[in-house]
Parts: structure tokens; sequence; C-alpha cells
């Protein structure tokens, strides 16, 4: 299976063998039309958009994940 760059930062043992091996993931988030708004949900979508923007260069392989 292919994973994720950051799956070896669980120390699982995980070594890569087709470093030429590369891919593209969209991250979809959704919510009912009626709750979309509520301060909880869009409080959720800032969190998770925090988190993807502060590991960015480590999603996108160009800088290392630590343990």
């Amino acid at each position: 299976v292919a994973l994720p760059e950051f799956a070896r930062s669980l120390n699982l043992g995980l070594v890569p063998v087709l470093d030429e091996l590369s891919g593209e993931r969209e991250i979809w988030m959704s919510a009912h039309q009626d709750l979309a708004y509520l301060p909880r949900v869009r409080a959720v979508k800032q969190f998770l958009k925090k988190l993807v923007r502060r590991d960015e260069q480590r999603l996108l392989r160009n800088a290392p994940w630590s343990s």
C-alpha cells in the first residue's frame, strides 16, 4: 500500500522502497447545509485548516517529520 510520508513518523519501522512514487491528495470536509455555519462546525473547519497550513511543507514532502 502507498502510505503518506508522515506515516513514517509513527515509528512502525516503515522504510521507503519506491522513492520515485508520488501522488496528490485532496482533503474534503463536508457538513449538512443546515449545520455548516454553526459556530462549532466552523471552529472545527478553522482548526483543521490551521493544522494543514502548519504542516504544509511536510505534507508536500519538502520537510522531514520528527517523531
